[in-house]
């Protein structure tokens, strides 16, 4: 009985996902959000590279912060708007048409990172490209909003000409290692480019 848990969790979540491809966090929410991500990974893990899983990673890979639209990045270009991060960088939101922030970002490049490297052949041909264009952006854009002490906030580094710290400022656990993206650090820290991710298990 107990063994068959699993598998009537993962039918309860699959009916939480809209047509749209993304999944709303419980029954009784009717939008898509960051969630997806989780889902997606879930799936993954468990083998399930059905139309749910491709209809997930389609909604993934359809979605990112509204700062990066064409407009704003004509705008900063032109001289309207003053950035705190380079818009050309596509990052993800918490729900659709909001901003991207750090912490579903990291969820979205775990899950996007793990259904390439795990799924099957067809999924790997059908995504490959695509899926690796948008973590290339999603990791370049968190090194962007990284704070100068070496951790993260919930999003920028700065705003307004204030400069953020890292959050919380003394952590009791190693920052990153909580929220999700200590695999994505393990992930990076193999890349030569971004080797300075791994100053962050050492931030006091």
């Amino acid at each position: 009985m107990a063994n068959r848990r699993p598998d009537r969790a993962w039918k309860l979540i699959e009916s939480w996902q809209l047509r749209d491809g993304g999944w709303r966090p419980a029954a009784d929410v009717q939008i898509a959000n960051w969630t997806t991500a989780l889902c997606v990974t879930i799936a993954t893990l468990r083998g399930e590279f059905g139309g749910p899983f491709q209809n997930g990673v389609d909604w993934l890979l359809g979605s990112w912060g509204v700062e990066s639209r064409l407009v704003n990045r004509m705008a900063v270009k032109m001289g309207h708007l003053e950035a705190d991060r380079d818009l050309s960088l596509k990052g993800w939101p918490w729900k659709p048409n909001t901003s991207s922030w750090v912490e579903p970002t990291a969820h979205t490049l775990v899950a996007l990172t793990q259904a390439l490297s795990q799924g099957s052949s067809r999924v790997a041909s059908k995504y490959r490209g695509e899926i690796g264009e948008r973590v290339r952006m999603g990791a370049a854009q968190l090194m962007d909003v990284r704070c100068r002490d070496g951790g993260w906030n919930y999003g920028s580094r700065a705003v307004m000409g204030a400069t953020f710290r890292r959050i919380p400022k003394r952590p009791r656990w190693r920052w990153w290692d909580c929220r999700g993206t200590g695999i994505w650090r393990d992930r990076l820290s193999g890349r030569r480019k971004w080797r300075g991710i791994n100053r962050i298990s050492r931030v006091p």
